[in-house]
C-alpha cells in the first residue's frame, strides 16, 4: 500500500480554489484504479485534469496519465500521457498514436490544465478528438491522425481504468507511471466539453480553474482529493468521487 501526500494548489486571483493535489511518485508505481460496473458511452466523453510535472521524462519509460486495457481485445487499449522519451502529450489506441502534440510540456514548476474532448460522432475528422492546453485548443501535432467516425474507444468499458499509469501492450509490454502532481480530475460520460467548462483566464491572463458546470453521466466522476484515507474505494479514501455519482477510485 502506498500513501499519497496532499499538496495545496491555489488558483490565484480568479476562478476557484483547488484545495488539494495528489502526488504520484513514479518509483513507487503509485496509481489509482477503477473498474466500472458496466460500459457506457465509448465515443463521447471528456477528461480534464491539472498537472504539475515531476522528474524529467527523457530518461524514463514515459508517463501514463489515463488509460484502460482489456486483455484479449485488439480494440481494448487506450492510453494518454507524456510520450516516452519526449515531452509531448499524446493519445494512443492499441499501439497506434492518434495525436502527439508539437508543444513540449517540459516545465516542472508550472501547472498545466489539459482537456481531452472525444466525440467520434462528428462528421469533421479533426473534431472527433480535441486537446486543449491551458485553455487553448492544440492545432499543431507531430503525429496527426484521427479516429474513425462513430468509433468506440477503450474508455468507458467495464475493464479496469487507471489514473497515474498505464499497462502498455504494444510491441513491447511495459508499465508506465506518472511522476508529479494531479489535481481536480474530471471525467464526463456522454458529453464532450471544451476547456471553458473547466477553466478561465484571470485578470492577469493566467489560466485558472473554475467549478465545472457539467453533466457527468453514468460513469463520470470528479476527483478533488479532499480525503486522505487509503485502501478500497469509498467516500473517505483519496480516490473519492465528489461528482455525486459515487464512482470512487482505489
Amino acid at each position: 500500500m502506498f500513501t499519497f501526500p496532499v499538496a495545496h494548489f491555489s488558483s490565484s486571483a480568479a476562478g476557484v480554489d483547488v484545495g488539494n493535489a495528489l502526488l504520484f511518485n513514479q518509483a513507487d508505481s503509485a496509481v489509482l484504479k477503477r473498474t466500472p460496473s458496466s460500459a457506457s458511452n465509448r465515443n463521447t466523453w471528456t477528461f480534464s485534469f491539472w498537472m504539475k510535472r515531476g522528474q524529467d521524462v527523457a530518461n524514463s519509460v514515459g508517463y501514463g496519465i489515463f488509460s484502460s486495457y482489456s486483455a484479449g481485445n485488439d480494440s481494448g487499449y487506450f492510453e494518454s500521457g507524456i510520450h516516452p522519451s519526449e515531452d509531448h502529450y499524446f493519445i494512443e489506441e492499441w499501439s497506434n498514436d492518434i495525436k502527439k502534440t508539437s508543444a513540449e510540456l517540459r516545465d516542472t514548476h508550472s501547472w498545466y490544465n489539459i482537456v481531452l474532448a472525444i466525440d467520434t460522432t462528428q462528421s469533421t475528422a479533426e473534431d472527433r478528438q480535441k486537446i486543449y492546453i491551458n485553455g487553448t485548443r492544440v492545432t499543431e501535432f507531430d503525429t496527426d491522425n484521427t479516429y474513425d467516425e462513430d468509433q468506440d474507444l477503450a474508455i468507458n468499458t467495464n475493464a479496469e481504468h487507471w489514473i497515474g499509469g498505464s499497462e502498455y501492450f504494444g510491441e513491447t509490454a511495459s508499465t508506465r507511471y506518472f511522476d508529479g502532481m494531479l489535481a481536480d480530475i474530471n471525467f464526463t460520460d456522454g458529453t464532450a466539453y471544451d476547456s471553458s467548462a473547466f477553466g478561465e483566464l484571470n485578470d492577469n491572463g493566467v489560466w485558472v480553474p473554475v467549478n465545472p458546470s457539467v453533466t457527468y453521466g453514468t460513469n463520470g466522476f470528479r476527483l478533488e482529493f479532499k480525503q486522505t484515507g487509503t485502501g478500497t474505494a469509498s467516500t473517505t479514501t483519496i480516490g473519492a468521487d465528489t461528482s455525486g455519482n459515487n464512482n470512487h477510485w482505489t
